[in-house]
């Protein structure tokens, strides 16, 4: 019995040493990602990479979204414009034309 305690007290210092050797490697890694991540990232980074180029397709989109509103709305105050130019004239026609009968 006094054989098995022994066993079984190597086993859970051997598992201790192993979970403590783990912690190591853990904080470790965490270090080096604080590290990483309190570092201004320089221009060859990845991801700044990939955060810059997705904020310059987006502002290139907003961009060119802002721009064909503006578009779009100049070309619906130009058509509205003729419309109702087109009605003005077509008014006088018909007051020319009525007043013309009259005297006709």
């Amino acid at each position: 019995m006094a054989d098995k305690i022994k066993l079984d007290e190597m086993r859970a210092k051997l598992w201790i040493q192993d979970v403590n050797t783990e912690i190591e490697l853990v904080e470790g890694v965490l270090k080096k990602v604080t590290a990483a991540m309190t570092e201004v990232p320089g221009e060859d980074d990845p991801i700044y990479k990939g955060i810059k180029k997705i904020g310059n397709t987006l502002t290139e989109v907003w961009n060119n979204t802002i721009m064909t509103f503006k578009k779009s709305g100049s070309a619906i105050k130009d058509t509205i414009d003729k419309v109702s130019k087109a009605a003005q004239e077509l008014a006088e026609e018909g007051e020319n034309v009525n007043t013309k009968m009259r005297q006709g």
